[in-house]
């Protein structure tokens, strides 16, 4: 059987309708080492290991059923100070990420593309800096 830790080159992975019975499931992405593109659609739960995955490049949550508490996303915004290579980021529709702005996007010097689709009927401000004067470096 195919084990992830045997995908070494791996750049790209993108999970769909993926169910783990827990957010620590999704442990052997840690151990893709050239993952630089993750996105995940409809998953279980946002990856405990995501502060882990600091090489990647693009991140990508879309999410309408992930969790109902506020878990997953106190887990995205905890993981973005760490994930300081971003070019891309697109959250959209994470149940109980319901601002996004400092610190994890302040952290960000290379993003170039932004998304954020917050949940229906959440308020959901993008926090003021450099991405909003279009200013990032």
């Amino acid at each position: 059987a195919l084990q992830f830790s045997q995908l070494t080159r791996l750049r790209t992975l993108s999970l769909a309708w993926f169910a783990f019975a827990s957010p620590e499931g999704y442990a052997p992405l840690a151990t893709l080492p050239a993952l630089c593109q993750l996105a995940l659609q409809e998953a279980s739960h946002v990856p405990a290991c995501l502060s882990r995955l600091t090489q990647l490049e693009s991140l990508s949550v879309w999410n309408e059923r992930m969790m109902g508490d506020d878990a997953g996303a106190a887990v995205i915004e905890s993981a973005l100070m760490g994930l300081r290579q971003l070019t891309s980021l697109s959250l959209c529709r994470v149940q109980g990420l319901r601002r996004l702005g400092r610190p994890g996007l302040a952290g960000q010097p290379h993003l170039r593309s932004l998304v954020w689709w917050p949940s229906a009927g959440e308020p959901a401000p993008l926090l003021g800096g450099a991405w909003l004067a279009g200013a990032l470096a």
